[in-house]
């Protein structure tokens, strides 16, 4: 049984998303996660951020990082996660390609992926430096020589564009977090209000018992 996660390494909705994720898959071995990360803004080719649509932009400009720190407290306190210095307007695409990477030659995601979210909420650091990836890489299991080398060779580039297509242009997703085994089970995330824990251990139990 195939669960796809799609989620941004800069997106802080997701950093509580992985989280809760990892704490409750360990009550299902039977289920396989697929891994789906997205940019939320994603980078052209000359590596400036794409342009949201007017409706994004306002949305955002009307939901301030007082707000979303207030949605998501209690449940970053429940699972014991800090968020201290988020760097949210970091470009995550060297971040992702690192997990494409890792991926690709089977290794563990969630560790990758706290390493990665703990730059971005925990000490306030940009997601673009390569090397600090390529540290996180190599921590991982990968090899940082081999990951870098496939960030200047575009090895994942496509991979990345393909995943960003995919949930926002085929599947049109609101938002991420999005949690998906299927075109009828799926759940969502809505601008501005975290999914509880609970509310995704109904969802993944009940498709476990849905088998």
């Amino acid at each position: 049984m195939e669960l796809q996660v799609f989620f941004d390494y800069v997106c802080p909705y997701c950093y509580l998303g992985i989280h809760q994720l990892e704490a409750i898959l360990q009550n299902y071995p039977e289920i396989i996660l697929k891994p789906v990360p997205v940019e939320i803004n994603p980078y052209g080719e000359n590596g400036t951020a794409c342009s949201l649509s007017d409706d994004d932009e306002d949305t955002q400009s009307d939901y301030s990082y007082a707000d979303w720190y207030k949605d998501l407290k209690p449940h970053l306190d429940e699972l014991g996660l800090p968020f201290d210095y988020p760097q949210t307007d970091s470009p995550s695409y060297v971040a992702i390609q690192g997990l494409l990477y890792l991926m690709a030659i089977g290794k563990d995601f969630f560790g990758y992926s706290r390493r990665v979210y703990n730059h971005v909420f925990k000490e306030g650091i940009s997601l673009e430096d390569m090397d600090l990836i390529g540290d996180d890489v190599e921590a991982s299991g990968g090899s940082s020589t081999d990951f870098k080398r496939a960030i200047i060779e575009g090895t994942y580039t496509q991979a990345m564009k393909a995943n960003n297509a995919l949930a926002w242009d085929s599947l049109d997703l609101e938002a991420v977090p999005t949690y998906r085994f299927n075109a009828m089970m799926q759940l969502t995330s809505t601008y501005g209000h975290a999914i509880a824990l609970k509310q995704l251990e109904h969802f993944i139990a009940n498709a476990a018992d849905s088998r």
